[in-house]
């Protein structure tokens, strides 16, 4: 409810003779309930601030800029008009400090170089299917040839399933493996596995040369009762996922398990992108949309049993009993799941909704979801760099902001009114939602994925009504009636409500501009589109609509941002180029499948395709030899070199030359030279330029190349 204060009239009088200060004196002070909406905002921007320097800073800097906020704030506590942004102030230092104290809490060594072929003992912490292989995570005790102080605390290692052999989590196991550090960004300002590897502890990442065998000393990386309990629930969550599938085999099975802990490695890539460009990619993903279904067909159902015994409803407060119970399946859900971000979100903000229904207090609310959004930001600061948070969260300040307004009305609109009047009404409230969702996550869906699906509304009509209705409420069923064996009498009707929503995402996505590729627009584009909609969500009054100029400077950007015209992978296995009519051409079309996907994302390119072979001749202004490939846009060259004896001539002729071995130093006729040397110093590499314009280079360490995690 928004307070509004009646000025008196010498207020009134001063705010005239101030004008538009006074102006804006008097709508804050009309805002004041919602000022406490901004503090996980402040608190986030602490964060932002502490991730976005170049280098690390000392220890005591999060200290000391705590003490000066608070100090501040002591000076402030007389004068009112200081009081808020003091207090701002210092909830921004306090998420620096958090964030930095985190990244420092979870410090573990990295290896520094490829080590082929060692033998790595420890404890396993989880196995995940990946199609026909597994990614195993290893708590390390020991790698042969590596000192203590250099040894990872975590590694993960793939292997097929003849290596892995079944080995469950907590086990102690011997294997021989090949470790890398984990890789840079495919391009600069892509995404960084290193930073999400350090705050997960991996040390190393790689693949299994031999066979996972049970390690009889029983090597031990000195766990604890914290640990042990970590083991039960991976090995519950692993229990439970291999008897979804081998009650419902193939694809229904793979998205059941994804649905019931969490586990999506066992999903084909091609039914992951029908459900990416239908929209309905989030119902693969454990979010807060499963896990209200989840707490809501618990309370429901206990209370809808309940209500048949009159003297129990009449003596009891069932209510209160059901809204505990499902409390208490939404934390056993949110444990099944591997407690993810979204799923903290969620667990938060319906533990609250259900503890003030037993309170008999009002429950969804903006404050809710400031409460939530500060408890994951103060547990896990780099949450808030991640796509699942920002997008969790996007969609519910967006809903919450939105049923602020027309909530009421949909109320009223139900009524007593018959039962086709109610389900229209539900359909609406489904669009309603969906057209909400799309558009709060949509700056970072283009950000970070750089897609938009067209029809998204279309299809979440259609399916969500499944997932909520049928396929949600049979995976609770399932979950209670497995520690009896009874589950396989479900599972079939699971399966059909499944193949509905597969079938939905399928023929969606097939439909022409279901998924329109976009370039990633500026960090500044997106940070407007952010602070424009904070603005438009968390305000009330009239001015909140001035958010919507932000928001369309925000997206705007996206039209003047430029593809790179040429990229190179940090390790120069793969390069690429953005050929004529939008393809992008690139080196292999099979080695690093996964950065070659970024780039097309990145570039919003059409189409691709690999270099062409000798006998194609031009394609898309680029043509190849034995000795390495020419591109030509018209008014420059680029040589991508493959053999030592074609570089001088290339030297000579090209303006930029792409070559993975060290190129002589006496090549200067080039504008640039990317070679092995400045791949190793700067990584990732991207260049720029128009028809007039001067070559611009790019690379992923020169933005950030002292930070914690990036010093090995």
């Amino acid at each position: 409810m928004t307070v509004r204060t009646t000025w008196s009239t010498p207020d009134r009088l001063r705010a005239n003779r101030f004008g538009w200060v006074g102006a804006l004196r008097e709508t804050l002070i009309a805002e004041r309930d919602r000022w406490i909406l901004w503090l996980p905002v402040a608190l986030g921007i602490g964060i932002a601030i502490y991730f976005s320097l170049p280098n690390e800073p000392a220890q005591f800097t999060g200290p000391v800029v705590m003490v000066v906020a608070v100090a501040i704030l002591a000076l402030a506590l007389r004068q009112f008009h200081l009081l808020v942004p003091a207090i701002a102030l210092v909830a921004m230092a306090l998420g620096f400090t958090v964030a930095q104290w985190r990244t420092h809490d979870v410090a573990a060594p990295v290896v520094a170089e490829e080590l082929r072929h060692h033998v790595v003992t420890g404890n396993i912490v989880a196995a995940e299917p990946r199609g026909s292989r597994f990614r195993i995570t290893v708590d390390v005790g020991r790698i042969a040839g590596l000192a203590t102080p250099d040894t990872p605390a975590r590694v993960r290692i793939t292997a097929s399933a003849g290596q892995y052999g079944g080995v469950r989590p907590g086990q102690p196991v011997t294997v021989r493996a090949t470790l890398r550090p984990p890789p840079a960004p495919a391009l600069p300002g892509g995404f960084d596995f290193r930073r999400i590897a350090w705050f997960k502890q991996l040390g190393g990442i790689g693949f299994a040369t031999g066979n996972f065998a049970s390690d009889t000393a029983g090597t031990s990386t000195g766990r604890g009762q914290l640990a042990t309990l970590s083991d039960l629930v991976q090995t519950t969550r692993q229990s439970i996922a291999e008897r979804v599938r081998a009650a419902l085999p193939n694809t229904p099975g793979a998205v059941a398990a994804a649905l019931m802990v969490g586990e999506r490695g066992a999903i084909r890539p091609e039914i992951r992108e029908a459900m990416q460009k239908s929209g309905l990619a989030h119902l693969l993903a454990i979010s807060g949309l499963h896990v209200g279904l989840v707490a809501g067909f618990v309370f429901f159902a206990l209370r809808g049993s309940m209500a048949a015994w009159p003297n129990l409803i009449l003596r009891y407060p069932v209510k209160k009993w059901a809204a505990a119970a499902a409390l208490s399946a939404a934390a056993v859900y949110l444990v099944l799941a591997g407690a993810t971000v979204p799923t903290q979100r969620a667990f938060i903000m319906t533990g609250l909704i259900l503890i003030a229904v037993m309170l008999d207090r009002r429950g969804i609310s903006m404050r809710l979801v400031a409460w939530a959004a500060a408890l994951v930001l103060l547990i896990r600061p780099e949450a808030f760099l991640s796509v699942s948070f920002q997008m969790s969260f996007a969609a519910v300040i967006g809903l919450v902001a939105v049923y602020e307004v027309v909530g009421d009305k949909f109320r009223r609109a139900l009524g007593d009114r018959g039962f086709g009047y109610r389900v229209a009404v539900y359909l609406a409230s489904i669009l309603l939602t969906t057209i909400v969702a799309s558009l709060a996550t949509a700056p970072f869906a283009v950000f970070h994925f750089n897609q938009f699906a067209t029809y998204s509304v279309v299809a979440n009509l259609l399916a969500i009504p499944i997932a909520a209705f049928w396929v949600m409420p049979l995976i609770v069923v399932s979950l209670v009636l497995m520690p009896f064996g009874l589950e396989g009498a479900i599972m079939p009707l699971l399966g059909i409500g499944i193949e509905l929503i597969i079938a939905i995402a399928s023929e969606v996505s097939s439909w022409r501009g279901a998924s329109l590729n976009v370039a990633a627009p500026p960090v500044i584009g997106l940070t407007l589109a952010v602070a424009g909609g904070l603005w438009l969500a968390l305000w009330q009054t009239r001015w909140r609509l001035a958010g919507i100029l932000p928001i369309v400077l925000g997206l705007l950007s996206i039209s003047v941002t430029q593809s790179p015209n040429v990229l190179v992978s940090p390790d120069g296995r793969l390069t690429g180029v953005l050929g004529q009519n939008g393809v992008l051409l690139v080196s292999s079309a099979r080695a690093q499948s996964f950065v070659r996907d970024q780039w097309i994302r990145r570039t919003g390119a059409r189409d691709w395709r690999a270099y062409p072979r000798p006998e194609e001749g031009n394609v898309a202004g680029m043509q190849c030899d034995l000795t390495g490939c020419l591109f030509h846009d018209g008014a420059r060259t680029i040589a991508f070199v493959h053999e030592a004896h074609a570089f001088p001539e290339d030297c000579r002729s090209a303006d930029v030359v792409i070559v993975r071995f060290t190129a002589p130093r006496d090549c200067t006729e080039p504008s640039v030279i990317v070679d092995r040397r400045a791949l190793i110093r700067n990584g990732s590499h991207t260049l720029f330029w128009s028809d007039s314009s001067d070559i611009v280079v790019e690379s992923s360490k020169r933005a950030a190349e002292r930070r914690l995690w990036l010093q090995n």
